[in-house]
């Protein structure tokens, strides 16, 4: 992400659907000590996500039914910090391999 890209909770909710490993994937976010929350269902998790970045000032939302947000600059600190302890504590990030790739469309 990059700031003022927009996220749409419909679109998000649909790649999930129709990629489980992205189902797993957000459900394993939703583990998380950042993400934790007790919803049962994708949308309630993602929902929830989504709030905690609101929090967080890494995105707002653009209208009221918070169906629609937009990134912040902090998604740009946030990945300027990960590339400095990247090159610093000269850490190899290897690609992920996965069996099955999905692409956002956003």
């Amino acid at each position: 992400l990059q700031a003022g890209d927009e996220l749409r909770t419909s679109a998000l909710i649909g790649a999930i659907e129709q990629a489980p490993a992205l189902a797993d994937e957000l459900q394993r976010l939703s583990a998380t000590k950042l993400f934790k929350n007790t919803q049962s269902t994708p949308k309630g998790q993602l929902e929830a996500i989504l709030n905690r970045l609101v929090e967080r000032g890494y995105l707002v939302t653009r209208d009221r039914t918070k169906t629609r947000y937009i990134a912040t600059g902090q998604w740009s600190r946030l990945y300027d910090v990960l590339a400095f302890i990247q090159a610093h504590e000269q850490i190899d990030i290897e690609p992920e391999q996965s069996d099955e790739q999905v692409a956002l469309d956003l």
